[in-house]
């Protein structure tokens, strides 16, 4: 496991190529091509948070993606609460 901070995150991403694989994979889904499971979902209720786990296969790629979001409330971040 690497840990990037969003700087180096940001430097990896190339904006026009993202736009394209959106776009494409939001095309696939809507012809049936995007195995998209139900959102998986984790609530933690000691800092009014939750988490998202997402997972989806597109048919004839060879990759699988796995999507977590956080959301924690900005209030706890605000009193100096870290993220779960």
């Amino acid at each position: 496991m690497i840990i990037l901070d969003r700087h180096q995150i940001e430097d990896l991403i190339d904006l026009p190529a993202a736009a394209a694989a959106i776009r494409d994979v939001f095309c696939s889904t809507s012809r049936g091509e995007v195995n998209l499971p139900p959102v998986g979902h984790i609530t933690f209720p000691q800092v009014s948070g939750d988490r998202h786990i997402t997972i989806a296969d597109l048919t004839g790629i060879a990759a699988h993606d796995i999507a977590i979001a956080d959301i924690v409330l900005k209030a706890h971040r605000a009193k100096g609460g870290q993220d779960v």
